[in-house]
C-alpha cells in the first residue's frame, strides 16, 4: 500500500514498512510472542497469524479474478491501438493465470504452515513461501497498469513475461519440494536388493 500524503509505502497484510523497488519485505513467517500471558494466548496469536494471511490471499484471489476480466478488455483495447496480433497479446492472460494460481497455493500454504506436518522443512518451506509471495506482488503490480499504451511497449511486456516467469519458478520449486518431503516419510529408501530384484524382474 502507498500513502500519497507521506509517500510511505506498507505491507498490505501487517501494516510493517514495505521497500517496494525490491519486494525484500517479510511477514509470512510466525514469531512467537514470549510475552504472551499464557499458552491459550500464545496458540491464539499463532493461530490468527495463519488465519489472517489465509484470508489476505483469498480476497486478492478474489480481486485478481476480476482482474482477469480487466486483462482480457485490455488485451481487445492492444489489439486496436497498438496494432498488436492476439498471439502478442497472449502474455497477459497468461501472467493472470499463474497469477491467481500462486494467489491459491499461497493461500493455502499458511494450512501447511499452521498444521507443520513432521516432514515440513520448515526453514527452507518458510524461504519458499516468501519468495513466492514476493514475486506474485510484483507481478500484480504490473498487471495493474491501467494504461494498455504500456502494455504496448516492448519492455514493459518482457518484464511482464520475466515476472511470469519468476512466479512459476518459485511456485514448481515450492511445490516440488513438499512433494519430495511428503513422498520421503510415504515411500522410505526401499531395500537395495528388494529394488534390484524389482528391476531385473521388469
Amino acid at each position: 500500500m502507498h500513502c500519497k500524503q507521506c509517500d510511505m509505502h506498507f505491507c498490505w497484510i501487517c501494516l510493517g514498512p514495505f521497500e517496494h523497488t525490491t519486494y525484500q519485505h517479510t511477514c509470512n513467517k510466525y514469531v512467537e510472542n514470549e510475552s504472551a500471558v499464557n499458552a491459550s494466548r500464545a496458540a491464539l496469536e499463532r493461530y490468527m497469524h495463519h488465519y489472517e494471511r489465509f484470508m489476505n490471499h483469498a480476497k486478492s484471489r478474489s480481486l485478481e479474478a476480476k482482474l482477469h476480466e480487466t486483462c482480457l478488455k485490455k488485451m481487445e483495447d492492444m489489439q486496436q491501438a497498438g496494432n498488436k496480433t492476439f498471439m502478442e497479446v497472449q502474455f497477459i492472460k497468461e501472467a493472470t493465470d499463474i497469477l491467481i494460481l500462486a494467489r491459491q497455493s499461497l493461500q493455502w500454504t499458511y494450512v501447511v504452515g499452521y498444521y507443520g506436518p513432521s516432514w515440513l522443512v520448515r526453514n527452507i518451506f518458510e524461504m519458499n513461501q516468501r519468495e513466492l509471495e514476493g514475486a506474485t506482488e510484483r507481478l500484480s503490480g504490473m498487471l495493474e497498469q491501467e494504461e494498455p499504451a504500456k502494455f504496448c511497449q516492448e519492455d514493459h511486456r518482457v518484464d511482464i513475461i520475466n515476472q511470469k516467469s519468476q512466479v512459476k519458478l518459485r511456485l514448481d520449486r515450492l511445490y516440488d519440494q513438499l512433494c519430495d518431503w511428503r513422498s520421503s516419510v510415504m515411500d522410505p529408501d526401499p531395500d537395495p536388493a528388494g529394488a534390484a530384484a524389482a528391476g531385473a524382474g521388469a
